[in-house]
């Protein structure tokens, strides 16, 4: 969660300890007549959903059943979570917010015009850059409040693999040692290129010393690993899944019932997953 400082402080309000609370802290702060919204996220269809996923760990449940076996896309969990989405940004967020994207929500938060938006941490290096941001002095950082259930970081990574055919695989190999080494762990920190998982770099006073990003930041990047569950079903049809059910979220922001979109959308993904298992 990024945060903005300064409008919480002016209406006198605290960071939020719950997702119940973070919503009704967000239509506090919202004030449509001078341009200022509570929460801005994700309202594009399939870019919204790891937007919703991380409401959905708050009810301590990931898209799909832990043996990847069965959907739990209209449990009412689910359905909980796609109404705090729903309601978020239909009541909180910046017109037009349904064809936003991660790169207009941060446009919206670092302009100063968003108290709250949450989304990957790797997106934090132009609000802390004065020259970038209105509100570098201002922005806050930390993990997504708890669900009625659970706390958990919606967690997205990336990663380095050999393939079977490759004829240089001892090559692939020391390139990939490298890759992952401490040494470019720390690299990846000082430049702002991206959350290595690696926590000694985090720990590097070093590092931190010479780090845009406050210690908040760091603090925050490993609160969050320790509670990291995954943001989308790891499965090769993630992106047909992104798909079914981003449209399902974008036809709640225009007032379609939750659960009626949730379920429509399980039932059209459910041979997809099928034969994926087959």
């Amino acid at each position: 969660m990024f945060w903005n400082k300064a409008l919480f402080a002016e209406k006198g309000l605290e960071f939020p300890r719950t997702m119940d609370e973070m919503l009704e802290t967000s239509r506090k702060l919202t004030d449509r007549s001078r341009g200022i919204y509570g929460m801005v996220g994700r309202g594009l269809k399939n870019a919204n959903v790891p937007l919703f996923t991380s409401l959905q760990l708050g009810q301590g449940q990931e898209t799909i059943s832990a043996d990847g076996r069965t959907l739990q896309m209209d449990t009412p969990e689910a359905v909980w979570a796609g109404e705090m989405y729903a309601k978020l940004l239909r009541e909180t967020a910046p017109p037009g917010v349904v064809g936003f994207n991660w790169n207009e929500s941060q446009t919206s938060f670092s302009q100063g015009r968003v108290a709250m938006w949450i989304d990957g941490i790797g997106f934090s290096a132009p609000l802390v850059d004065p020259t970038k941001s209105r509100v570098a002095k201002d922005v806050g950082f930390a993990p997504v409040p708890p669900g009625p259930k659970a706390q958990h970081s919606a967690t997205f990574v990336s990663g380095l693999s050999i393939p079977v055919a490759s004829r240089n695989k001892q090559a692939a190999w020391l390139y990939i040692q490298w890759a992952a080494s401490k040494a470019i762990g720390r690299e990846q920190l000082r430049l702002g290129a991206g959350t290595p998982p690696r926590a000694s770099a985090y720990r590097d006073a070093s590092v931190v010393k010479a780090s845009p990003f406050p210690q908040e930041w760091f603090d925050t990047s490993l609160a969050c690993q320790k509670m990291a569950r995954s943001g989308l079903p790891e499965i090769v049809a993630v992106t047909e899944f992104r798909d079914i059910f981003g449209v399902a979220l974008t036809n709640t922001l225009g007032g379609a019932d939750v659960a009626t979109e949730l379920r429509k959308a399980t039932e059209a993904f459910r041979p997809v997953l099928a034969r994926e298992l087959a």
